[in-house]
């Protein structure tokens, strides 16, 4: 070193030094910190080799839950874009066929959503018009709500849909099915229900040998024979001329009679069933006055 330079204070320092603070940056692949993402600096997408994309959006539509093609859905909301339509006439239920737009509308009245709905039959025609608000139920199929039910709030209209030819088919086979149930039921009814004997149209026949047994004063035992088809008595009926004097039950054949004093009386007898059918009065038996 020289004498001037250690006179001054000062150490040398080579060419081409330079204090930190003027020394150029070196160079990063990495963003400057104000280019960092939440500095307000877009950061660049990250690219993946030819091919990879392609395989990790088929992965991720693989992975995602599906939705169903056909849901119930039940929607309320304004009528718009009303126009008419026709299905194939090889169509299960070819006919008329009513498309509209419902424009559901949320608290505040601004739209949140616009729904195709489709009504088939001809009740669906004059069902609504543009602008009226309607609350429809049906099954979503392939973006178009095919409605079951309909109800037009702002006219009092109301729409259901025909039954479907699968419905048909169920109907009919629930029908055959119960005649064939009651047809069962109806050749059974003759095995299972205990035969019940007609109504005894045949009386029994008369009592024979109708006779005086004993007489004590004015007491007389009358006895007679049982008809030939005793079995079927019920009772007998005794008379003296046209006057009833008495029942007697079938098992016995024998009945006690009071007289009265000074008249002649004239006995007869009938043989009756349950059913109240009623033999002829047998031979009248002559009492003297007691």
């Amino acid at each position: 070193m020289s004498e001037e330079g250690h006179s001054s204070g000062r150490i040398r320092r080579r060419d081409g030094w330079r204090p930190p603070s003027e020394r150029p940056k070196p160079k990063s692949d990495a963003p400057a910190p104000d280019a960092r993402p939440g500095n307000g600096a877009a950061t660049p997408p990250l690219t993946r080799p030819d091919g990879e994309e392609e395989i990790a959006g088929r992965r991720a539509a693989f992975d995602s839950p599906r939705k169903p093609t056909s849901s119930l859905r039940r929607v309320a909301g304004e009528v718009s874009g009303l126009g008419m339509a026709s299905l194939p006439a090889g169509a299960s239920e070819a006919g008329p066929v009513v498309m509209f737009r419902v424009e559901t509308r949320d608290a505040t009245g601004s739209r949140t959503g616009i729904i195709p709905v489709r009504l088939k039959g001809a009740s669906a025609i004059g069902f609504a018009e543009d602008g009226d608000w309607v609350e429809v139920s049906g099954r979503s199929r392939k973006g178009v709500l095919d409605a079951h039910k309909a109800r037009n709030k702002t006219t009092g209209a109301s729409f259901e849909s025909s039954p479907t030819v699968r419905r048909l088919v169920i109907a009919v086979f629930t029908l055959f099915f119960l005649a064939v149930i009651a047809f069962i039921v109806f050749l059974a009814i003759p095995i299972i229900q205990p035969q019940v004997p007609g109504p005894d149209a045949e009386p029994p026949t008369t009592p024979q040998n109708l006779r005086v047994e004993s007489k004590n004063g004015c007491s007389v035992t009358l006895r007679w024979d049982p008809p030939e088809n005793a079995v079927s008595v019920f009772r007998y009926r005794i008379y003296d001329g046209s006057t009833f004097k008495g029942l007697v039950d079938g098992k016995f054949t024998s009945y006690v009679v009071q007289m009265f004093p000074g008249d002649e009386h004239s006995f007869t007898v009938l043989a009756s069933d349950a059913r109240n059918n009623e033999s002829h009065l047998s031979d009248a038996v002559l009492v003297n006055p007691c």
